[in-house]
């Protein structure tokens, strides 16, 4: 994924949020696999061209 950007929460070192996105390392912790699959559904269920099989 060389193309892609990610982006997190910026804390500062004693915890506290910013309310800022900041770009970054992609997370094992992120939650946008999840979401994506929630959505679009999982990846066996899609065709080559990403749209859901008939």
């Amino acid at each position: 994924m060389a193309n892609a950007s990610f982006l997190g929460a910026e804390r500062r070192p004693d915890g506290e949020r910013t309310f800022r996105l900041v770009e970054g390392e992609s997370l094992e912790t992120g939650y946008g696999k999840d979401l994506y699959y929630a959505t679009f559904g999982e990846r066996e269920e899609m065709s080559v061209h990403g749209h859901a099989s008939e």
